[in-house]
């Protein structure tokens, strides 16, 4: 019976170190919704879209598993990647400097968007040149966590009214307003979400989709500077990426591809 207590303290020690060891073999990945990329159907266990496949593949070629936390709203998922103590990283960030004080980014790009203006259907414009074309428009989009959208916007904030959204439906919500004359135009930094959410809605027929002229944006993996192993888990993404035989747009593609079904 004497020796009973020091059984009990080696069975607790080896359940803490396999704790301990499932831990380091998991990345914890915030995410915010922005499908086809990275979201959440309502009642899903899993989150799903383009990027959490991607993802996913990368992290098993640096041999973790991945723990999603999310969907996040997109103020709180930068508090918390700034902080660094519940994730290690996300998906789907631009390369801003106000980001990379915090962020580490791979070498290469997890997909180029190409930023867009949306308008309804019956709207006469074929393109925009600049931004005399959508002077006075009252234009629909996610409110920036850096405060920045493209140089179209941000330098003619007086030419133009911005409504800005937060949320997981805000795509929803201006889709809503622009069909009902409420919006003269949305805008996005990449070409991907609002078409995919118009096609969920039904709506596809009734938006045209006009390049904003403006450069591409660059979106990323991205790794927590706070995160105790945040350096390593980039190292290990950098030296991984080149063998990952994925493309991304194909799995977009599947993404609408499921929605037309």
């Amino acid at each position: 019976m004497k020796y009973r207590p020091y059984l009990f303290v080696v069975v607790i020690a080896l359940v803490v170190f396999a704790g301990q060891a499932l831990s380091a073999d998991t990345i914890r990945m915030g995410y915010f919704m922005l499908a086809p990329h990275h979201y959440k159907d309502e009642g899903a266990a899993d989150p799903q879209g383009a990027a959490i496949l991607y993802f996913e593949a990368v992290a098993a070629k640096m041999g973790y598993e991945v723990e999603w936390v999310g969907p996040l709203p997109l103020p709180r998922l930068t508090g918390e990647l700034e902080t660094g103590k519940t994730i290690d990283g996300t998906v789907g960030f631009p390369k801003y400097p106000a980001f990379e004080a915090f962020l580490y980014y791979p070498n290469a790009p997890l997909y180029v968007g190409q930023p867009i203006f949306v308008v309804h259907k019956k709207n006469p414009l074929t393109q925009i040149r600049s931004i005399d074309d959508i002077q006075g428009y009252r234009i629909g989009l996610v409110k920036s966590a850096s405060n920045r959208y493209t140089p179209v916007i941000d330098d003619h904030r007086d030419a133009i009214q911005l409504e800005e959204l937060g949320g997981e439906t805000w795509i929803e919500q201006n889709l809503e307003k622009l069909i009902s004359d409420r919006l003269q135009a949305l805008f996005d930094r990449q070409q991907y979400s609002i078409p995919f959410v118009a096609a969920r809605l039904h709506l596809g027929s009734e938006i045209k989709v006009l390049p904003a002229p403006a450069p591409p944006t660059l979106l990323y993996i991205a790794f927590s500077k706070a995160s105790e192993r945040g350096q390593l888990l980039l190292e290990q993404c950098n030296a991984v990426l080149p063998q990952i035989d994925l493309n991304y747009e194909e799995l977009v593609q599947k993404e609408f591809d499921a929605v037309s079904q």
